[in-house]
């Protein structure tokens, strides 16, 4: 079963999140914060889970070869750790920045998935990571937040943009020093497109702004594209800041009555 864009399945895998997200909350509208924690960790295990298969399947039909693709350094890959540890510890900045980069960038990669068409077949290890994947890093920052699980605030967001800026930046030269290994060009290493985006990305659009240079015969670098995707998160970041703010206000949400952590009975919100 091969994937085809705006295919009928494709908008079923675009929707899907939201439909699991609902029936989730559904299931748990009387648990109780430390129950929503712990499912919030049994989703990121599952995502971790996933990502691990997909990988070891990958380097086994490639004969363990070294595939930078194959380390969970990307984008929403990396998401999964991060959500693996905001939950266990509570912590406002790694939530905060899964639900201001990862959720959107989880998104757009349902929608903008194009490059699951070079798949064979989508019945495979790498097609459901893929959806599957990308279903989870929606579902666990909506249900943490419907669940009044955290809380953002001004200092959150400026530490989160911090993060975002400095991984973005460090990835460039990262990519850059793996791809010195001889590979294909479709195993090059880029995490976070931190080199450039993959063709049909809203940000090619952003790396036509300037002119990639290679220094040394190897090294690549945008310095408009980089700066302009670091802008870019910052903005999105804002962007997801208010709209967490207006939604906690319009569902009437725990965090838009008190942003004050309560232990009581075990019930707590993330830190």
């Amino acid at each position: 079963m091969q994937f085809h864009l705006w295919s009928a399945f494709h908008f079923i895998a675009i929707i899907a999140p939201f439909i699991v997200v609902a029936t989730l909350l559904l299931l748990t509208r009387k648990s109780s914060q430390k129950t929503n924690q712990i499912i919030g960790i049994i989703l990121s295990i599952l995502g971790i889970l996933i990502l691990l298969l997909r990988n070891i399947n990958l380097e086994l039909q490639n004969n363990w070869a070294f595939l930078p693709d194959a380390i969970p350094l990307q984008l929403c890959h990396f998401a999964n750790f991060f959500f693996l540890f905001a939950f266990i510890f509570r912590s406002k900045v790694l939530y905060s920045y899964g639900f201001t980069i990862n959720l959107p960038a989880a998104i757009l990669a349902l929608i903008f998935a194009g490059g699951v068409e070079q798949y064979a077949t989508i019945i495979s290890f790498h097609g459901l990571a893929y959806f599957v994947g990308h279903l989870l890093l929606i579902v666990m920052p909506i249900f943490a937040l419907v669940k009044g699980m955290f809380y953002l605030n001004i200092k959150t967001i400026v530490l989160t943009s911090t993060l975002t800026v400095i991984m973005f930046l460090l990835a460039n030269p990262l990519c850059n020093l793996m791809n010195r290994v001889d590979l294909p060009e479709y195993e090059k290493a880029n995490y976070f497109f931190a080199v450039k985006p993959n063709p049909g990305f809203p940000m090619t659009t952003l790396f036509a702004l300037g002119n990639e240079r290679i220094l040394g015969g190897w090294y690549h670098i945008n310095i408009i594209y980089l700066m302009a995707i670091c802008l870019l998160g910052v903005i999105i970041i804002v962007a997801l800041y208010f709209i967490y703010l207006l939604a906690t206000k319009l569902f009437k949400l725990p965090q838009a009555k008190s942003q004050q952590f309560r232990r009581n009975k075990g019930d707590y919100l993330i830190s």
